[in-house]
């Protein structure tokens, strides 16, 4: 994700990023200019993953597609920015996209670093796009889903007995 943050910084979208050892990778005067223009958080060492997913200034999430990752997003409501590495990733990210319709693909190759454009591209279509829109509408629905599951007489609650 840290060579992602320059690209980042080109777009209008405010940006928070979270990585615990990557200081030294940023370009040199990305945190000040994120701050500087308002529209950035950067967040150094552990971040409370769930509770900035369940802000409600949050349109989209840049994720690996981890298993954890891709449930907490679900049952928040949150469209997803897939970047799979490896393993059952990109299996998650071709759900998360083809079948939940809930998000966009960065890079189909492993190693893929979008560029600018891509970055830019995607971001726009998630937050300001008609597709982005329904993306975000279906997004919520499966949120609603999710809950109903757990609850009580729910169909996880009722599938685990």
């Amino acid at each position: 994700a840290i060579k992602v943050a320059p690209k980042l910084e080109s777009t209008t979208a405010d940006t928070a990023a979270v990585d615990a050892d990557s200081q030294a990778y940023l370009p040199h005067g990305f945190e000040d200019r994120m701050r500087n223009k308002g529209s950035g958080l950067i967040i150094w060492g552990w971040a409370p993953q769930l509770l900035i997913l369940s802000h409600q200034s949050v349109g989209a999430f840049i994720t690996h597609c981890g298993w954890n990752s891709t449930l907490e997003s679900i049952t928040l409501g949150v469209p997803l920015i897939t970047w799979p590495m490896s393993g059952d990733q990109h299996f998650n990210s071709m759900q998360v996209v083809e079948q939940f319709g809930i998000g966009v693909q960065f890079c189909q190759q492993r190693d893929g670093i979008p560029d600018e454009e891509r970055v830019s591209e995607v971001v726009r279509l998630l937050l300001t796009e008609a597709e982005g829109k329904k993306m975000r509408k279906h997004a919520e629905k499966l949120k609603e889903m999710a809950s109903k599951a757990v609850r009580e007489g729910g169909s996880s609650k009722t599938n685990c007995k």
